[in-house]
C-alpha cells in the first residue's frame, strides 16, 4: 500500500490537509496560469517529451523566483505571466525542501529546513542537488 500524498495515510492527517477546498478552490485561475508555466517550462527544457518535471534541469529555484518576481505583472516572451513562473518556482522550491527532508537522515535536519545530506562516504551534498529519490536510492546530478 502506498503512502499517499505527503505520507497522508491516516484519516485525521488527510482531513487536516484540504488540498481541494484549501488551495484549488481558492486559486483556480492562478493555478491554471501556473499550469501554463509548467507546460512552457516542459517545452523549453524537454521539447517533444511528455509533460514532467525533470528535476535535473534548471535547479536555481530561488534565483529564478526572484528574477520572475522583479518582472511580476508582465508577460514573458513565451506568453506566460512572470507571476505564474514565480509561483511555479515557489512550489518547486517547497517541493525540493520537502523531498530533501524526507530523504535526509534525522541527524542532518534542523528546525527550519534541510540544507544538505551527508552521504555514507562523508561527502556533503546540498539539498538543491537532489534530483529524485525513493526509500532506497538517491540520484544526484554530479555524484
Amino acid at each position: 500500500m502506498g503512502t499517499g500524498i505527503n505520507g497522508l495515510t491516516d484519516y485525521k492527517a488527510r482531513k487536516e490537509t484540504p488540498i481541494g477546498t484549501g488551495v484549488i478552490d481558492y486559486f483556480p485561475d492562478a493555478l491554471a496560469e501556473v499550469s501554463k508555466a509548467s507546460l512552457a517550462g516542459n517545452k523549453q527544457h524537454l521539447d517533444g517529451q511528455p509533460l514532467r518535471w525533470d528535476k535535473s534541469k534548471s535547479t536555481d529555484e530561488w534565483d529564478a523566483l526572484v528574477r520572475h518576481g522583479i518582472e511580476r505583472g508582465k508577460i514573458d516572451s513565451d506568453g506566460v505571466r512572470h507571476s505564474a513562473k514565480m509561483a511555479w518556482r515557489a512550489l518547486a522550491l517547497l517541493q525540493r525542501e520537502i523531498d530533501a527532508e524526507r530523504a535526509a537522515p534525522p541527524s542532518v535536519m534542523d528546525e527550519h529546513t534541510v540544507r544538505e545530506l551527508v552521504l555514507g562516504n562523508g561527502r556533503r551534498v546540498p539539498a538543491t542537488e537532489i534530483v529524485e529519490y525513493d526509500s532506497d536510492d538517491f540520484l544526484f546530478p554530479h555524484v
